[in-house]
């Protein structure tokens, strides 16, 4: 009996870290998928490294180009955008 219950809840274990597993992969490409989906939509490329909205917005604002700065193209940015209540045309400048 006890070695029967040990190893029961050993595949329950197993079971639950191994799915677990799979469905994080799932979103993760998922994820993905529907990342690149957007930047070929909107004519960006694939990028090389991994950077935060602020980051991406900073380098944008500082090489202006053909993306418009704003909620749509950056929602994850912590700093206001011009037309939001907490605005400064400051802040452009301390990024």
């Amino acid at each position: 009996m006890g070695m029967g219950l040990i190893w029961f809840l050993m595949s329950i274990v197993c079971t639950a870290l191994f799915t677990g597993g799979w469905l994080l992969s799932l979103h993760t490409l998922r994820g993905e998928l529907k990342a690149r989906k957007r930047r070929k939509d909107r004519g960006l490329p694939k990028p090389t490294h991994g950077v935060t909205d602020d980051q991406a917005r900073r380098w944008f604002e500082e090489h202006p180009g053909t993306l418009e700065i704003s909620r749509e193209n950056f929602p994850l940015s912590t700093r206001p955008f011009p037309g939001e209540p907490d605005y400064l045309p400051s802040h452009e400048k301390r990024a």
